[in-house]
């Protein structure tokens, strides 16, 4: 929530999401009510998260494979998710993030965009790639 300015504490707010998914739009979810605690948010937290979590896929464009480089202070594991431009789930795996440097992604894939989702706890990085 420190995202979103004006934001008052020890306010109720009704929320209501929908997720794009390879372009296309889903319908919103249901409505949630949320509570703001009632002291100060600090935005310095939400800030600092994204400093500390970093995805970079390289090479992009790719011919056989690609590899991840990951900036995070987490020894978390990372769950990686990929999609193709259908939507369609092509892989889903967890990642010690021990292992990362050696990891490699999109050896069986066919020539296409892919929409890849790494996430570590709270932290999600969205990327695109593309096989030739």
């Amino acid at each position: 929530m420190n995202n979103v300015p004006g934001l008052l504490p020890a306010t109720s707010y009704s929320v209501q999401v929908k997720v794009k998914i390879g372009g296309e739009w889903g319908a919103y979810g249901k409505i949630c009510t949320l509570m703001l605690p009632s002291t100060t948010i600090a935005t310095v937290t939400s800030k600092e998260t994204m400093k500390m979590f970093d995805v970079k896929a390289y090479p992009n464009p790719f011919a056989e494979n690609f590899k991840l480089e990951v900036t995070t202070s987490s020894h978390d594991s990372l769950q990686l998710k990929v999609y193709d431009m259908l939507g369609k789930l092509v892989e889903n795996q967890f990642i010690e993030s021990t292992q990362v440097e050696e990891f490699e992604v999109g050896a069986n894939y066919p020539s296409g965009v892919y929409n890849v989702i790494i996430s570590q706890g709270g932290n999600i990085k969205t990327l695109r790639v593309i096989k030739r």
